[in-house]
């Protein structure tokens, strides 16, 4: 076989597995003979995943590097080279980078002594969401009256200024519908490779009583314990807004949180999950499978065969067309 160049492709087999790999390495093969494809299965070392010297994030589901062929016979120390990474960005960096790009997010702020909120900006009620390790799956989410703000902040942000705490972010709560609704679009390598439409059962509690913590387990980003009901759906206007957030991030998968508002037309991105969110095989994304089925879920963008497109895109235009290093 007269290969050009390569790609080497750590993963971890509980973010994605071992047959998924192979599948979209043999349609790599048949598609683009000159490609070498090259998985490399990561193992924990001392409770770490490490390539190298470089250590990674704990749920990355793969890792990207392009080079000219003959490809490495082992995992490079330093990982150096055209590369598409997994490392997690803070959820404040993540805002910033959208609003530089010109995507619309909700007005946000962060939980320090001095945060005054303007009510005409933030509207009737916030969202306090942690930035804090272990702050996934919506967990520590609180609702709050814009009224109720400044008492909440007295009580809290001197929490967040001790050395190595990070203040919540403060975000506008954007009313969605009487169901609390959002879209997560799941992108490889810019391409959408799986979307949904999803509702919480419970009706957005409007009529809480005046308590400084309305609200723990109702809203568009929670996704433990409250009941949602989904359905797998294209939306152009959304996908194109997940294409260009994933344009935004070195990561190769993504799963973009995005909500309309429920009283205009516009659409706002919430958040950016970056590293076990290949649903189509990954120990996380079972119970997805298990809901929408996981051939309905695979075959809803082709996923095998829109990665394997995406990687030898990636791989031309990155080599081939002479990208530096």
């Amino acid at each position: 076989m007269n290969y050009r160049y390569a790609v080497t492709v750590p993963y971890m087999p509980m973010c994605i597995t071992a047959l998924d790999m192979k599948e979209i390495g043999k349609l790599i093969e048949e598609r683009e003979p000159s490609l070498y494809w090259q998985p490399l299965e990561l193992k924990p070392s001392e409770g770490r995943f490490r390539l190298g010297e470089y250590r990674l994030p704990k749920v990355p589901s793969m890792m990207l590097q392009f080079h000219m062929f003959p490809a490495q016979n082992e995992i490079i120390p330093e990982f150096r080279g055209p590369r598409l990474e997994a490392n997690p960005i803070h959820k404040a960096i993540q805002l910033r980078m959208l609003e530089k790009a010109g995507i619309e997010v909700p007005p946000w702020t962060r939980l320090e002594r001095k945060t005054e909120l303007d009510p005409d900006i933030f509207g009737d009620y916030v969202l306090v969401k942690p930035t804090e390790h272990g702050a996934s799956f919506g967990r520590g989410i609180v609702l709050l009256r814009t009224s109720e703000f400044p008492a909440y902040r007295d009580e809290h942000a001197r929490t967040y200024e001790q050395p190595g705490r990070s203040p919540p972010i403060v975000q506008k709560f954007v009313y969605t519908g009487e169901k609390p609704a959002s879209w997560r679009v799941v992108t490889f390598l810019g391409k959408v490779v799986h979307s949904r439409y999803q509702e919480i059962e419970d009706k957005t509690p409007f009529n809480a009583p005046t308590t400084r913590l309305l609200l723990q387990d109702k809203i568009a980003t929670n996704t433990e314990g409250v009941v949602r009901d989904g359905w797998l759906k294209k939306d152009e206007i959304v996908n194109d807004i997940a294409r260009k957030v994933s344009s935004l991030f070195p990561t190769p998968v993504l799963a973009t949180d995005i909500i309309k508002a429920h009283d205009s037309d516009e659409y706002l991105v919430l958040e950016v999950n970056m590293g076990d969110c290949w649903l189509f095989s990954s120990r996380l994304g079972e119970k997805h499978r298990v809901r929408f089925g996981a051939d309905a879920v695979r075959a809803q963008y082709d996923v095998a065969s829109t990665a394997a497109d995406a990687i030898i895109e990636e791989a031309r235009s990155r080599l081939l067309a002479g990208s530096p290093a």
